[in-house]
């Protein structure tokens, strides 16, 4: 994932999670991948990150990828200092 994006639109789709009452499947578009990344680890509820998916063009990832891309040197919004991950 060294050669990622970060600046390239990206679609955000999030469901309830396990354990959660059925809702409907949530989509948030992001300008900029990086933005969509930070949103899905920093302000999601984890039960819902589990049903997180980004997709950038016709690529998928799911919540262990998005989690690889943040902590990756190419991303570069600070982490926020209030969470404790």
């Amino acid at each position: 994932m060294n050669d990622f994006a970060y600046d390239v639109p990206a679609d955000l789709y999030t469901a309830g999670g396990l354990g959660m009452a059925k809702r409907p499947m949530r989509y948030r578009r992001f300008e900029r991948s990086e933005d969509a990344i930070r949103y899905a680890i920093e302000e999601l509820p984890p039960a819902m990150q589990r049903s997180t998916i980004m997709e950038i063009g016709d690529k998928r990832f799911e919540l262990d990828d998005i989690r690889r891309l943040y902590v990756a040197r190419g991303y570069s919004i600070p982490a926020d200092p209030s969470r404790d991950d």
